[in-house]
Order: C-alpha cells, then sequence, then structure tokens
C-alpha cells in the first residue's frame, strides 16, 4: 500500500512539474499578422453598397475618398469624378442653385433632396470597374435633362 501511495506521489509531483516547466507550455504573446487577417474582424467584413448617410461601414483595407459635388441649375460641378477601384467614395452634395436629388441608377446610389444652401452626404464603395452615369433625379427644370456627368472607376 505504500509503495501505491509513493507511486502516486511522484506521478502528481512529476505531472506538476512537467505542467509549469515543460516544453509545451508557451507564454502568451501578440497573434501574428497572419493569424489576424485569418481572423476576421467586424471592421474587416465588405461595407454594403448604400447611398444612405447612415452607412459609415467600412472595411479596414478601404481607404475613403471624399468629393464636394455642387448642384446647380442645371448642373453638377464637377461633371467627371475619378476614383480608384475599392474606394470608399463619400460625395457630399452642396445645393448652389434649384433642388436636386444626385443618383447614380446602376450602382444604387440616390441622395436625399438637396436645396441651396444645404449639403447631403451619399456614401457607398466603388467595387466595381467602368464608367457610371450620375444625374439628377429630380424633375428640376427645363434644363434637367442635361443635368449629368460621370463617375469613371479605374
Amino acid at each position: 500500500m505504500g509503495k501505491i501511495i509513493g507511486l502516486i506521489v511522484i506521478l502528481v509531483v512529476g505531472g506538476g512539474i512537467f505542467f509549469f516547466f515543460g516544453k509545451n507550455n508557451q507564454k502568451a504573446s501578440a497573434p501574428t499578422v497572419s493569424e489576424m487577417e485569418a481572423a476576421p474582424s467586424i471592421q474587416q467584413k465588405a461595407a454594403p453598397l448604400s447611398g444612405e448617410t447612415n452607412d459609415t461601414a467600412l472595411t479596414s483595407k478601404q481607404s475613403t475618398q471624399e468629393i464636394l459635388v455642387k448642384a446647380n441649375n442645371w448642373y453638377f460641378e464637377p461633371e467627371e469624378i475619378r476614383v480608384k477601384e475599392g474606394t470608399r467614395v463619400k460625395i457630399i452634395l452642396e445645393g448652389v442653385s434649384g433642388t436636386h436629388i444626385f443618383a447614380i441608377p446602376e450602382l444604387g446610389v440616390k441622395s436625399e433632396t438637396v436645396k441651396p444652401g444645404e449639403k447631403k452626404t451619399i456614401e457607398f464603395s466603388a467595387d466595381k470597374k467602368g464608367e457610371f452615369s450620375f444625374k439628377c433625379a429630380l424633375l428640376c427644370g427645363e434644363g434637367h435633362s442635361g443635368m449629368i456627368g460621370k463617375l469613371i472607376v479605374e
């Protein structure tokens, strides 16, 4: 019986020593870059395409490009916008004259109505290369049909 108790003590003590000093016991360390990339966080998920101002989700690798677009009777300034594919686009629509709505139908982007002196913000992801027409989506008067421009995603 004494030998069994002695054997149990040796096993318990030996196991404890191995547990604290064993070669498989590693200190906690910060995750490596590859480990962080393998486990996506909330910020790394792709932002949904939206024309609403409350859409603030961004991907960690996406840059944001802010563009001031002035809505005049009967043209947008600038008439051409260039961005890189994968860019988060934030258009600040400033009403100068008349009442207008900025829209890029092919991308599902549409602003709220802007009046002179007001500013509205539209955000979306430029995740598809190509040329996309933008226009005024509100019948704003005699020059409405010429109120168009071009978004170029390179």
